[in-house]
């Protein structure tokens, strides 16, 4: 849910937070940067700069 959303940039980093149950962006941006590598604006950026989502 999370990598979609910053992929289609339709909700602020602050919203997901909320949406995925974390108290604070900060909690969630280091959730994600450990799950995924990088953090959520870095990886909405990196996503930006491929182009947009396919399924």
């Amino acid at each position: 849910m999370a990598r979609d959303a910053l992929r289609r940039n339709t909700r602020s980093i602050s919203e997901l937070a909320a949406a995925t149950g974390y108290e604070s962006e900060s909690a969630f941006s280091t959730a994600f940067r450990r799950v995924n590598g990088a953090s959520p604006k870095q990886f909405r950026d990196s996503a930006a700069a491929t182009g947009p989502l396919r399924r």
